[in-house]
């Protein structure tokens, strides 16, 4: 009788620390579903505007231009497939712009283009928290605060939408339908950059429509067991150059023998100022990098427990 109450004892403690461990493995599963919502700004880097350099592209802060941070806001639904894996959707309204009138490179300056466009992003991604996400409940002591963070590294994979306008004599116009650039004209011409020539055709008419690939990092704070706070930072690579309308050449309908969609088309194609318009194949911006932007973003985090 003894040794069966001993060997019960040791049953129930194994199973005990078994069922504890797995408990406390498996808390992520009382908290799949929450939902996130963010405010902040963005700072777009493309042709237009910038710092002292050329073509804005991951990274590339000599092309800054602090100066246009714009509005971003976020809302989003994130699902915890595992204890560091989270899946997630999520809408992203941004408001971009950039004014050659403001860039430190004298060259953009006198080209002298501007732009502004919303951005309507629906995003599907996933979080991986290389510091595990906190549960309250499990957090006392010393240093309680700190133990309170997460921290994740985010990627999505986005439709976006987008409508770049002009503005002149205070008066903004929609840019996509001038075809400045030429646009599904299909005309080739001869290119210049620097001291090279060579024969292009002028692109078919970009869509409205893009790809974007949001990647960054964030982190929160678990201020009760279903609020955190946090802060979310994210460089948004597209597969577009013209949410700026500036991508490559010149294209001078008149100089061609061609008439343009519209009057205001030879206004936004060739703004410099002074002289008379450029000629066809002169460079307008540069087709090496694709237009990204960069967002910072408070967030607020519901989750829901089970």
């Amino acid at each position: 009788m003894k040794h069966i109450l001993t060997h019960i004892i040791i049953v129930v403690l194994l199973l005990s620390a078994t069922f504890g461990t797995s408990s406390a493995q498996q808390t992520w599963k009382n908290s799949r579903h929450s939902v996130v919502a963010g405010i902040g700004g963005n700072i777009f880097m493309g042709d237009l505007g910038g710092g002292d350099d050329n073509g804005g592209h991951f990274f590339n802060f000599k092309d800054l231009d602090p100066g246009i941070l714009k509005l971003s806001t976020m809302a989003g639904y994130r699902y915890r497939l595992a204890d560091r894996l989270t899946g997630k959707f999520t809408f992203t309204f941004s408001k971009v712009a950039a004014d050659d009138v403001n860039a430190n490179n004298e060259a953009r300056r006198s080209r002298n283009l501007n732009f502004k466009s919303n951005l309507l992003e629906f995003g599907i991604g996933g979080e991986y928290y290389f510091l595990r996400e906190k549960d309250i409940s499990r957090i006392g002591g010393e240093g309680s605060f700190w133990k309170r963070w997460s921290g994740y590294i985010s990627i999505e994979l986005a439709l976006l939408h987008f409508n770049p306008m002009g503005n002149y004599n205070g008066q903004w116009y929609e840019l996509q339908p001038l075809c400045t650039e030429g646009q599904g004209t299909g005309v080739e011409f001869l290119a210049r950059d620097g001291g090279n020539e060579y024969v292009v055709a002028a692109n078919d008419q970009y869509k409205l429509t893009a790809i974007s690939i949001p990647f960054g990092i964030g982190f929160k704070c678990q201020v009760t067991r279903e609020i955190s706070l946090g802060i979310e930072l994210l460089q948004h690579f597209t597969t577009t150059d013209y949410i700026d309308d500036c991508s490559a050449y010149y294209f001078n309908y008149d100089e061609l023998g061609i008439t343009p969609p519209s009057e205001m088309t030879k206004v936004f194609a060739d703004r410099r100022k002074g002289g008379s318009s450029l000629s066809t194949g002169g460079k307008r911006g540069n087709s090496g990098y694709n237009d990204t932007y960069f967002t910072a973003l408070f967030t607020l985090h519901y989750r829901f427990l089970m």
